[in-house]
């Protein structure tokens, strides 16, 4: 008898000094993922700097973990739009 899971939900946290669960971060958001696209959710920082600085990291975990697409909602000026990234 066979036993597996497959992750469909996580918890992305990114910071200069972040290197493990416990650590001081930036940003964080939950990540659900179907199939090869990762939905970003929930986002909390103090600002977009900590994803601008982590963009290399991040394109390089994406491609790790096989999302082929980011999709998340962005709200600007009260105007509420869908952005879809895809990870090459």
């Amino acid at each position: 008898m066979g036993v597996g899971i497959e992750w469909k939900v996580g918890i992305l946290r990114i910071g200069k000094d972040f290197h493990q669960y416990g650590d001081r971060y930036d940003f964080s958001c939950l990540v659900t993922r179907v199939n090869g696209t990762a939905y970003l959710e929930g986002g909390s920082s103090g600002g977009p700097a900590a994803i601008v600085a982590a963009r290399k990291e991040l394109r390089e975990l994406f491609q790790r973990e096989g999302i082929k697409e980011v999709v998340w909602t962005r709200i600007k000026n009260g105007q509420k739009r869908i952005e879809r990234k895809k990870v090459e």
